[in-house]
């Protein structure tokens, strides 16, 4: 042991501590000694705290960090984290940042949030609204592209047109009286060969319209997509088609055809104890919309290849009225690549997805881990999980009775 004065200097070592503090007249009291364990540079550890008081402001910036660095608003970003501080403990939230993956940090706050009824902070909308942005942006181009494409250099992709005998249509560059084959134009240039009316060949002789058709008898346009390569780069460009022969030039089926999406079949099912009380009542009154709405918000924008259909009202599995009901289901239809980010979004917001057969009966490609948990609890267990594809829930079921998902495969 070091024995240090005030001043800095070394102790005697060869006195008694008793001499440092008796050391007045009568052996009166005159010092104080204090022991101070042995320290190091660098100042308290991250991983280590001295007590919980510590640990717990530790969280909350660690949080509150992560959230800012996502975009989130100052004032929206204090109430969620003091919200799940005091709901699910700064246990909970180390658990779920000390994860490796950034998404999977994220999708575990959200579900935390979700279990204590705290909306996580609003970063979805400035996403989309960048998203609307860049889609307007790139839709300006598009404009641009059709007004500025230079017609003249597309070149038709070879045997995608055919005469009527089968055999080879040629491409035109220009569209002359008694010719045969197929011209592409702008719909100036077109004009005046539509507003003729009369056929100008005892042969084939077709017209596509690149672009905007303003023909004044548009029951005589034939919508087209006909693949094209522009500097040897391959493209799909829409078209009107006109015939000035006798004859028509066919489309060669084998050439025109496109590969057809496969298509899912998806029940969204939303439960009232999940959702806030003024939401679920414009939910019952508009349920496929405000269904969508919670959906789109947490799986991102959604393309419906058919309108909804299969609207229900339940009351605990059983069919009710309106009024009565603790659930509310709809069936949508998607493109089969985006059913997974679908999926994964089950579960959030007092939605869940179900993928579903044509027959109506539930998809068995997937296996369920029911755990029965408090919604914390539940929430740091999914945080844990990787490629699971969301959460399931039975309408019969309580809150607390809730699964997660998996591919058979995974």
């Amino acid at each position: 042991m070091r024995l240090a004065g005030h001043t800095g200097s070394t102790a005697n070592p060869d006195f008694a501590l008793r001499h440092y503090s008796k050391c007045g007249p009568n052996d009166e009291t005159i010092a104080v000694l204090s022991f101070l364990g042995a320290v190091h540079g660098g100042g308290p550890g991250d991983n280590k705290v001295a007590n919980r008081h510590d640990f717990q402001i530790q969280q909350k910036n660690a949080l509150a960090s992560f959230l800012i660095a996502q975009g989130a608003d100052l004032q929206e970003c204090v109430r969620f984290v003091d919200g799940l501080l005091r709901g699910a403990g700064p246990e909970a939230i180390a658990a779920i940042l000390g994860l490796r993956h950034h998404t999977k940090k994220w999708d575990g706050l959200v579900q935390l949030g979700e279990s204590l009824s705290l909306p996580i902070p609003d970063i979805v909308t400035k996403v989309d609204k960048a998203r609307k942005r860049m889609q307007t942006k790139y839709q300006e181009q598009a404009k641009m592209l059709e007004r500025n494409l230079p017609i003249e250099h597309l070149k038709l992709q070879e045997g995608v047109f055919q005469n009527v005998d089968e055999t080879y249509c040629p491409q035109l560059t220009k569209v002359t009286p008694n010719s045969s084959g197929v011209a592409l134009a702008s719909f100036n240039d077109a004009k005046p060969w539509l507003e003729n009316g009369t056929s100008i060949t005892q042969d084939e002789l077709s017209l596509i319209v690149i672009g905007s058709c303003l023909h004044d008898a548009p029951g005589e346009c034939e919508k087209i997509k006909v693949p094209v390569l522009l500097n040897d780069e391959p493209l799909v460009v829409s078209g009107c088609l006109h015939h000035l022969g006798s004859k028509k030039a066919v489309i060669s089926v084998d050439e025109q055809q496109f590969p057809v999406n496969e298509t899912q079949v998806i029940s969204v099912t939303a439960f009232k104890d999940e959702i806030h009380e003024e939401t679920w009542k414009q939910l019952v009154r508009h349920p496929v919309k405000c269904i969508l709405h919670i959906l789109a918000s947490e799986a991102g924008a959604i393309e419906l290849l058919a309108p909804p259909w299969g609207r229900s009202y339940q009351k605990f599995g059983k069919k009710c009225d309106a009024e009565m009901s603790t659930s509310v289901q709809i069936h949508i239809r998607v493109a089969k690549s985006e059913l997974r980010r679908i999926l994964k979004a089950s579960g959030l917001g007092g939605v869940y997805c179900t993928p579903k057969t044509e027959d109506r009966k539930v998809m068995s490609d997937y296996m369920i881990v029911w755990l029965n948990q408090t919604p914390v609890e539940f929430a740091v267990s999914l945080s844990k999980v990787d490629s699971h594809c969301g959460v399931i829930r039975t309408s019969k079921g309580e809150i607390k009775n809730k699964g997660i998902r998996f591919e058979k495969g995974d």
